[in-house]
């Protein structure tokens, strides 16, 4: 099968045809060709779509709490000492 990519489109692209194949350009300007397509639309003014960057995990919740949430003895313990041997 082959590879598509997906290409940003000049203001004003609503579709583009390769290969006798139309293509949309979505709501946002991008459009998902075959990969041998990108070398032509380039010379149109087309480019690559920035990388999406991918949805962190929510971080478990396990382990300490945030140190706003700890009382003081817990969130430094070696102040907490200190304070108790004086």
């Amino acid at each position: 099968m082959t590879e598509m990519v997906k290409l940003q489109s000049p203001e004003g692209f609503t579709d583009v045809s390769f290969g006798s194949q139309s293509y949309a350009v979505d709501e946002n300007g991008v459009v998902e060709v075959p990969s041998e397509a990108a070398e032509f639309l380039y010379q149109f003014g087309f480019g690559n779509v920035a990388a999406e960057p991918a949805e962190e995990p929510e971080k478990a919740k396990r382990g300490r709490k945030p140190k706003t949430e700890q009382p003081v003895e817990q969130a430094e313990p070696a102040e907490a000492e200190a304070e108790k041997a004086e």
